[in-house]
């Protein structure tokens, strides 16, 4: 976008909101949509399943293993009430230990929001591509990316997760379906990495 047209919108608005808004949808094709608290959260719990799945899997296998064991060493002291508990948590831990691990992930997850990216819930987004940029605004600011700037495109049943490769990322519910195919036709047209984990749940 050129200064020339930042002006422009300037003094339309200056003018009439309505003309400006009308003109920069023309121009820009623009999207409107606001994200939820568990749009975000949603976001975390995806990129963190990515990161720590493995490791965490890995250390719960070998607690679940390590309790086992204990068990064992309990029955064959003859101490049969302790080992049997022991060697139960340790075969169910994998399952509750996943369970308990997520719930403390999400209320951790939606603390932080609440605490520092409060102002972004529930509040206006925008969202457009032009002159071979996209550009977002929410609360924070006014923001302008180069198309070849997108690291990836993640895609899961209910939102895209677009990464950039100044590392952030722009969250899209897909409740806006006009949004949605601007995504797709601007993954199409440009050769975005695209990742698609429909089936994902975390």
């Amino acid at each position: 976008m050129t200064n020339e047209r930042v002006n422009c919108v300037i003094i339309f608005l200056d003018k009439d909101i309505s003309i400006t808004l009308a003109y920069i949808k023309t121009i820009y094709s623009m999207h409107t949509y606001t994200l939820s608290l568990e749009d975000v959260v949603t976001y975390n719990q995806y990129n963190v399943s990515l990161k720590k799945k493995t490791v965490v899997q890995k250390f719960r296998l070998i607690l679940s293993f390590y309790f086992i064991v204990l068990g064992a060493i309990c029955i064959y002291i003859t101490s049969y009430t302790m080992g049997t508990v022991l060697i139960c948590v340790g075969l169910l831990y994998p399952f509750i230990g996943r369970m308990l691990l997520k719930r403390s992930y999400t209320n951790a997850f939606k603390k932080a929001i609440l605490s520092d990216c409060k102002g972004l819930i529930d509040a206006p987004n925008t969202f457009s591509v032009a002159d071979n940029k996209i550009v977002i605004q929410d609360q924070g600011g006014l923001f302008y990316y180069n198309i070849t700037a997108v690291e990836s495109v993640s895609e899961i049943a209910s939102h895209f997760f677009i990464k950039f490769n100044n590392s952030d990322v722009t969250i899209v519910p897909k409740t806006e379906v006009e949004l949605g195919q601007t995504i797709k036709t601007l993954i199409t047209e440009n050769n975005l990495p695209h990742v698609i984990q429909l089936d994902w749940k975390y």
